[in-house]
């Protein structure tokens, strides 16, 4: 892994810095880890990392490129730990992609995450806001820009599953009511950029206290069907489009349950 001092560690298994093309087909990432005990300490990418940040001397975003293009097809990433003291983000996958203009597009093509975690709160005394997100994908794109990203992920017959995020504190949280600790994003968190679904990737048997499949945080989550047989995704209806109801629009028993789409 890549170790930035005592406080941030990087990439358990892979660590991609300021690549523009990255490929990676049928190969494995298994058991890898990424940690760091001390009480500040920070931890992106259990299994694998990529970070990229454009940024000027004077301390703000530049352009020095037109960001990166990841590819990962057919392959497996398995019991990847991502565990810090204060924040551990990507149990499998932390992107981590800042930039202007140049938009990074990830497209991860029938692979599986399986059984990867995100873990916080691993010494009893750590300081600071205890967050565990993504278990198996974490993604970060930032960008000075209103209403833009940096990052479009898509997931192309994909599966994330039995990953988490944990918080190992999370009892102490809730006895001192203490809203800085999180565990967020079982199987996938979009903190900020852009992910979507497709061709019947999946979710599932992921566990977080908050969004234990998905969640969006700032970010957007597409889904474009066909997904699996009995599959949905989750907090939101389930709408069916067919062949308009024949009765006018009223509130007759039989339009309603012709209307109804939960």
């Amino acid at each position: 892994d890549q170790n930035f001092g005592d406080s941030l560690t990087m990439g358990g298994g892979l660590q991609l810095c300021g690549w523009n093309d990255f490929q990676l087909l049928k190969s494995s990432v298994t058991n890898a880890t990424c940690e760091s005990r001390n009480g500040l300490g920070f931890t992106f990418g259990g299994g694998i990392s990529c970070f990229r940040a454009e940024i000027m001397s004077a301390g703000q975003f530049g352009l020095l490129g037109s960001g990166m293009r990841i590819v990962l097809k057919s392959c497996l990433l398995l019991s990847c730990t991502s565990s810090a003291a204060v924040q551990a983000q990507g149990g499998g996958i932390a992107f981590v992609l800042a930039s202007v203009y140049g938009i990074t597009l990830v497209d991860i093509h029938r692979c599986r995450i399986s059984e990867c975690k995100a873990v916080s709160g691993i010494i009893p005394r750590a300081v600071g806001s205890l967050r565990a997100q993504g278990g198996g994908v974490y993604v970060l794109g930032a960008t000075p820009v209103q209403d833009a990203n940096s990052v479009n992920i898509t997931l192309r017959g994909t599966s994330v599953d039995h990953c988490s995020a944990e918080n190992l504190r999370e009892n102490f949280c809730q006895l001192t009511n203490d809203s800085i600790c999180l565990s967020q994003g079982g199987g996938i968190l979009v903190y900020t950029g852009s992910l979507t679904l497709r061709e019947g990737s999946v979710i599932s048997k992921c566990r977080a206290a908050i969004g234990a499949s998905v969640s969006p945080g700032f970010g957007s989550v597409t889904y474009i069907s066909p997904t699996l047989a009995g599959h949905w995704l989750p907090t939101s209806p389930c709408r069916v489009y067919r062949r308009a109801c024949s009765e006018a629009l009223t509130d007759s028993e039989a339009n309603q349950a012709c209307l109804r789409t939960r």
